[in-house]
């Protein structure tokens, strides 16, 4: 899982990463669109493909942005559904505006209202090689983190924030098990009441055998 400084040190470098060609930087954004990507999984923790394939109008056959309603429905059907942060929205709201991105010949032009979340010249894109090519650059050729690193991210964030195990497997669309047994360590309170029983029981207090009192070494 990412810190909330290294989210935002991957941001800024999609943001103000330019294409090279023949060695030469160019005025091409080319990694913006994976700004949606890296928020969206970080404040939703969705599954990749729930992202890349999500549209900001009605689509059965794909999950839906409901920028009217502030819900996110993850699955094509409303199983998965989802309230989108305050803050998320409001960045919603902007990427689905009329905004300067990329055209079919590489060039920033002012377009029509953005159909899907994650979209590259018009379309949407799988992310993943653009995301491991980010991935690289910001944090070197050895790194542990992948496009998923998103989902745990969040999941991560939440119970460290004290969370319940209920509530982050209720907006994960996750079973309660898989959250104790993949995350679960990483809540404050996590195996606090195991611990409190050497701090309350008799049988758990440290104390010295007297057979052992008086003696060194041993």
């Amino acid at each position: 899982w990412l810190s909330r400084a290294e989210v935002a040190k991957l941001l800024w470098y999609c943001w103000t990463a330019r294409e090279i060609q023949k060695g030469v930087p160019t005025q091409k954004r080319h990694l913006r669109h994976l700004v949606p990507y890296i928020l969206t999984g970080v404040y939703t923790g969705s599954r990749s493909a729930r992202i890349y394939q999500a549209s900001f109008d009605f689509d059965e056959a794909r999950p839906h942005v409901d920028l009217d309603e502030g819900v996110y429905y993850r699955k094509p059907a409303a199983a998965g559904a989802v309230r989108i942060p305050g803050r998320l929205l409001a960045h919603m709201k902007r990427w689905r505006r009329g905004c300067y991105r990329l055209d079919a010949k590489g060039n920033y032009v002012m377009g029509a209202p953005a159909r899907f979340l994650v979209e590259y010249r018009g379309r949407p894109v799988n992310p993943r090689k653009a995301m491991s090519n980010a991935l690289v650059a910001v944090f070197g050729p050895v790194h542990p983190f992948v496009a998923h690193t998103m989902r745990h991210t969040c999941a991560t964030w939440m119970l460290r924030d004290r969370v319940s195990v209920n509530d982050v497997a209720a907006y994960l669309s996750m079973t309660r098990e898989m959250v104790e047994r993949v995350y679960g360590h990483h809540h404050p309170d996590s195996h606090k009441a195991a611990g409190d029983v050497f701090q309350q029981a008799r049988h758990g207090s440290p104390t010295v055998s007297r057979r052992f009192e008086g003696q060194e070494g041993g």
